[in-house]
């Protein structure tokens, strides 16, 4: 039986490697509901239940069935988190040659660490090592009996995320030497294989906006194009403009103004990368270019010449370089070159406004610009 269980949890996780779906940035709380089968392993009643007490007597133990429990984590990086749960172990029959047998049942309280490796931006493989605190217990009929302690518990498993807050996990666990011949002095193994859901804490909730229609721009001229740095503008995963940014956002509209601002068009786009759900990217680059269309108008950009687009993850600069990056955080720093608010200006007097390459921490440039800060 062991041997057929490890099999089935090696094809699953090779079939889980084979989905391509959306994953999700984790945040530092998680938790999640599980639920599995069951089996005991390595059973010793040789020293028989205290509820036989005939010589005679021939025991044997077949346990088998439905298993579950509940679980609490932190993530403390990309590869480290520290577990806390409740597991159901299910129950098993003990048979006897000259008795109606009896029942055992038992639960535990776990704290484990888990290791992580990535596989791809989208799976991990893990491992989990730790100690379960367990309660068993023995009913023969209106005959109880108890025994408590401690044992080492180890798991396998995959996980799988398919959006910024879900994720699922395939998993074999193992816990050695239940029981240690206490009180109703019967040792045993237990294997549980459980599927699981989890769901992740402090995840932005998406909102759906939708992108204005374009207005058209009557301009002989090309466009000017600036590109504002997000590590400048913005805090991570923020659309609040920080004391830097909206410094960087003011000295843009001085160009603008120096050009005639009366007379230009001016498009604001805010883009992040190809990270996180497409709900959650179209929310958070909308309300970034609004931030930098509110300050420009605010300095006195005519409402009448801007137009605001959430542009989510489209253009990116970055193209298929950042393709073959596994590692999560690795990937991330690759992909920040496509998070950036973008002001195109149209209009007759664009010289003036061209020349912004030598602003205050180079919040602008000309051409399009690297940056750190995450989407």
């Amino acid at each position: 039986m062991m041997k057929k269980t490890v099999v089935a949890v090696a094809v699953c996780m090779a079939v889980l490697n084979g989905q391509s779906m959306a994953t999700g940035l984790a945040g530092p709380w998680y938790t999640g509901l599980k639920a599995g089968w069951s089996d005991y392993y390595n059973s010793d009643v040789s020293n028989k239940v205290s509820l036989y007490n005939n010589l005679d007597t021939k025991l044997d133990m077949k346990g088998d069935g439905v298993a579950g429990g509940a679980f609490l984590g932190y993530q403390a990086n990309d590869w480290l988190s520290i577990e806390g749960g409740y597991d159901w172990l299910g129950n098993a029959g003990i048979t006897s040659n000259n008795s109606a047998g009896a029942k055992m049942e038992n639960q535990g309280i776990q704290l484990t660490a888990k290791l992580s490796l990535p596989v791809n931006e989208h799976i991990d493989l893990y491992a989990r090592g730790g100690m379960m605190g367990w309660y068993e217990e023995v009913k023969s009929g209106s005959h109880k009996e108890s025994d408590y302690g401690v044992s080492p518990l180890a798991a396998l498993g995959t996980e799988l995320a398919f959006s910024e807050d879900w994720a699922m996990r395939l998993e074999y666990q193992y816990v050695a030497n239940i029981g240690q011949g206490g009180d109703n002095r019967i040792i045993t193994d237990n294997g549980q294989t459980s599927l699981a859901m989890v769901y992740r804490f402090g995840q932005t909730q998406p909102m759906l906006v939708p992108i204005p229609e374009p207005v058209p721009v009557p301009s002989t001229q090309a466009p000017q194009v600036f590109n504002l740095q997000s590590d400048v503008l913005f805090a991570h995963d923020s659309a609040t403009l920080t004391t830097t940014g909206q410094a960087a956002v003011i000295q843009l509209y001085q160009k603008l103004h120096a050009a005639g601002a009366e007379s230009l068009h001016v498009t604001v786009k805010g883009y992040t990368d190809r990270t996180g759900s497409d709900a959650h990217n179209q929310d958070l680059s909308t309300r970034r270019a609004q931030a930098v269309a509110s300050v420009l108008k605010n300095e006195g950009l005519p409402s009448g010449v801007l137009n605001i687009l959430g542009m989510a993850e489209s253009d990116p600069v970055t193209g298929t370089q950042c393709d073959s990056v596994k590692n999560r955080q690795a990937l991330v720093n690759c992909l920040s070159p496509d998070r950036r608010v973008v002001v195109e200006v149209a209009g007759a007097a664009l010289a003036a406004s061209a020349d912004v390459k030598n602003t205050s921490q180079s919040a602008i440039s000309v051409q399009p610009t690297a940056v750190s800060t995450h989407f």
